[in-house]
């Protein structure tokens, strides 16, 4: 009784199980964990002593909790083995648990399979696992399932290699690490798969998977998931889309993930498309997609979708032809404060951006030091028929044989245009070219451009720089409160509009920072921590330094003790 009590007391703190249950100890009470099922009633606790047990399991139309002596416990965990596989049918009444096992297939077919059922499965391994046409844990779960805390590693012949999620809107796969998964078949989804619903994918962790066709991490088809705070690292889809992420005729959420390091033909980090009628809408918000890798769209890739990317960091991403951050064609496309730096089309066009038969709208954005080696278009290359609207974004710093900031060209399909107002060029007009020749490529200018140095405050040849407005940019309230989807928080999660040059005005800035004026520290506010910064900072020159230069608040080209006035006031205010 007292194990029976230790045992719930772990499987109470993630799930909860029914604490009048009878206990049924394996290999005492049963020689067999089937056995043990089989005998026991709704409710009742299974609890398995550390070995190796050589059968397949099924729990049918049963709610009994499965567990091994401590769940939390990973010696015990791997030492707790199931040589088979484990399969759930639906339960009647209640939610079945399976918890703190190793289940091993031996390089055969295994895992675990739910169909029907609604189960809670936690705090399990699953390895070497090869099936033929199935994930190592396929979940076919109309009424939901919670997915927890697992590390799963396997190889799959055709479908998935991880977790396979079908139907459904309940379905909660939660931080789990799926870890060199392979997919050997024509196919895709080597950590996660979700197939025909809305499951909840969050604080996973998805490394090291290859599959030859798409989804290297994570396949959504015709799903509408929340995909949310998850590592996505190290993954390849060696022949399509998506190394990082792949999603066809879905409208998923994709929200504050780290996708970094991954591989495909196009988007390595995150590839959308839509085939079908309803296609592709996903939203793709304050993500870190970085170091990734694809043919066309090195960051992003987006085909017949329509494409939001809102308050993302898209950065040193790499495309062999096209889009060393993104490339976008054939459906509409919104970009709004994003940082976009430091990508590279080495072969092809649009260092930082492509664009092809898209519309698109671009609000708030910071486009640097992108390039494109061999090609046009340093920040962007506009072709096919795409129209680009630009509002408050800031273009520096990026490179590219011809077009340094902006390239329009036309193909079979139209001309490449530009509209742009209050955005800051740097190097004006004569950095957007416009193929000769082609009278459709036409660039349209707004009110309240600029072309002088914005004034960045320590950018890089790394996504890692610093790249808010020092005081007296030019890009301070330079931008306008009348864009098109004019975002209320800027990057950083700062509230805009703020009145950044204190003319008694608030006016939105250009890029995707607002200046916060005598926030030198960049939490957002002025604090006291502000003017110890300004105080330990004060020059006797000029102020040279990145550190330094923040701290001039009246952009006099010193630190002193004006400087701390001015923080001091806007303290007091």
């Amino acid at each position: 009784m007292l194990r029976l009590q230790r045992v719930l007391l772990a499987l109470l703190l993630v799930t909860t199980v029914n604490v009048r249950a009878a206990e049924i100890d394996v290999p005492e009470h049963s020689m067999s964990i089937q056995a043990a099922i089989d005998a026991a009633s709704v409710g009742d606790v299974i609890i398995v002593s550390p070995g190796t047990y050589r059968e397949d399991i099924r729990i049918r139309g049963k709610a009994v909790t499965l567990t091994s002596l401590n769940p939390a416990d990973p010696a015990v965990v791997e030492k707790t083995i199931i040589r088979g596989s484990v399969r759930i049918d639906s339960a009647a009444t209640g939610t079945p648990v399976l918890a703190g096992f190793t289940i091993d297939g031996g390089y055969g077919p295994g895992g675990i399979r739910c169909y029907g059922s609604s189960p809670i499965i936690l705090r399990n391994r699953i390895v070497n696992v090869n099936n033929a046409y199935s994930a190592a844990l396929h979940c076919d779960c109309p009424q939901g399932a919670v997915i927890e805390n697992s590390v799963i590693g396997c190889v799959g012949d055709e479908l998935s290699g991880g977790i396979w999620c079908e139907g459904g809107s309940g379905l909660v796969v939660s931080g789990n690490l799926v870890v060199s998964t392979i997919v050997r078949g024509y196919s895709g989804g080597g950590g996660i798969v979700c197939w025909e619903g809305s499951p909840t994918i969050v604080g996973n962790t998805i490394t090291g998977t290859y599959v030859n066709c798409f989804g290297g991490g994570i396949w959504c088809t015709e799903s509408q998931p929340l995909v949310s705070g998850n590592v996505v690292s190290s993954n390849v889809a060696h022949d399509h889309g998506g190394g990082g992420i792949f999603c066809s005729d879905s409208a998923p959420l994709i929200e504050g993930n780290v996708i970094t390091g991954n591989a495909s033909a196009g988007g390595g980090g995150i590839c959308v498309t839509g085939e079908s009628r309803s296609g592709s809408s996903p939203s793709i918000a304050k993500n870190t997609i970085v170091g990734n890798l694809a043919d066309l769209g090195g960051a992003v890739y987006s085909f017949s979708a329509k494409l939001s990317l809102v308050a993302n960091v898209i950065g040193a991403n790499n495309a062999t032809e096209s889009g060393g951050g993104i490339h976008s064609g054939g459906e509409h496309a919104e970009l709004v404060n994003n940082l976009i730096v430091d990508n590279v089309a080495r072969w092809g066009n649009g260092g930082g951006m492509s664009f092809t038969n898209a519309d698109i709208l671009m609000v708030n954005n910071t486009i640097v030091g992108n390039k494109a080696l061999n090609g046009l278009g340093g920040g962007a290359y506009l072709t096919g028929g795409a129209s680009a609207e630009m509002w408050n974004c800031i273009l520096d710093a990026n490179e590219a044989g011809v077009g340094r900031q902006v390239a329009l060209e036309a193909d079979q399909w139209g001309a490449g245009t530009l509209t742009y107002s209050f955005t800051m060029i740097r190097g004006g007009t004569p950095s957007i070219w416009r193929a000769s020749g082609e009278p459709g490529c036409v660039v349209t200018e707004g009110p309240g451009n600029k072309d002088a140095d914005p004034l960045l405050a320590a950018p890089t040849d790394w996504w890692g720089g610093d790249y808010r407005l020092l005081p007296g940019s030019p890009c301070i309230d330079a931008g306008s409160n009348a864009a098109p989807g004019l975002p209320d928080r800027d990057l950083a999660g700062v509230a805009r509009v703020i009145d950044g040059n204190l003319d008694g005005t608030a006016t939105v800035d250009m890029g995707a920072y607002e200046h916060v004026p005598g926030d030198v520290n960049g939490d957002g506010k002025v604090g006291i921590l502000d003017l110890l910064v300004i105080r330990n900072n004060f020059t006797y020159g000029l102020a040279t330094a990145s550190s330094e230069r923040k701290c001039d608040l009246n952009a006099d080209g010193r630190v002193d003790v004006q400087d701390l006035l001015i923080a001091r006031n806007l303290l007091l205010r």
